[in-house]
Formats: C-alpha cells, structure tokens, sequence
C-alpha cells in the first residue's frame, strides 16, 4: 500500500471517530437538557407545593423556663365537639402567621408541650383550635 493511502486511510479514521465524538456530544448535551428542565419542573412543583402547606415547623426555643400550663378543658358535651383534621389546623395556624402572629402562634404550640404543631396531639385540636382563635 502506498503511503499517500495509508495517510488518506487515517484522516477517514481520524474524522470518523471525530464525527463520532461530535454525535455523542451532542446526545448527552440532549440529555443534560432533559434532565436539567426536569429537576427546574421539580423545583417548580415543590415550591408550589410547600407555599400551599406551609407549617409552622420552625423549633420553639423559650428563652427562659417557662413552667407548664394545663390544658384548657372544653366545657361543651362532647357531641357538639368539632373535630378537626390536621390539615384545617395546619391551615388555621399557617393564615394566622401570615396575619402577623407568629410569635403568638409559637407560644400556643409550646404551651400544648410541643415544638412544633405536627406533635399536638389531635385530641387536643378542639382546644388547641380555640385558643387559636382567641389570638387577635
């Protein structure tokens, strides 16, 4: 084989592997594309999603020992007693907070014993929901 030939045969390589080089580029570009709009439509939806069911969760820190309270007692029978589920009390907590009675908000999870109102026990929401109203 001549030489002139050998070389023709080697840029032909040299360009096939680089036209090879190029397609694969541009697959994976593709990919990280693909999964780049994903992971912003995930970000999209769990924004939405945590705006729409935001809770207080934030720890509640007394800054000095603060003793127990009792709970309050509900004075009514017990079948004119509303139940309450957590996602109305989530709701209740989370419009007040945005009223501006975060502070307010905190005090009364504490004074229920928790830190943060997923630990409210539901059997306490009755109360819990009426003190929360009583905050103005």
């Amino acid at each position: 084989m001549s030489r002139v030939k050998e070389c023709e045969m080697t840029f032909d390589d040299i360009i096939r592997a680089g036209d090879d080089y190029v397609k694969s580029l541009k697959s994976a570009a593709k990919s990280a594309e693909k999964l780049l709009g994903a992971v912003k439509e995930l970000k999209s939806m769990f924004l939405s999603a945590e705006s729409n069911t935001a809770e207080v969760t934030e720890e509640v820190k007394p800054q000095e020992e603060i003793p127990e309270q009792p709970v309050k007692e509900e004075t009514k029978p017990a079948e004119s007693v509303k139940a309450y589920s957590f996602t109305e009390v989530r709701q209740a907590f989370s419009q007040k907070s945005r009223e501006g009675f975060t502070d307010r908000v905190k005090e009364l999870i504490t004074k229920y014993g928790a830190s943060k109102l997923s630990e409210i026990k539901e059997s306490d929401y009755p109360a819990l929901m009426a003190d929360l109203e009583e905050i103005t």
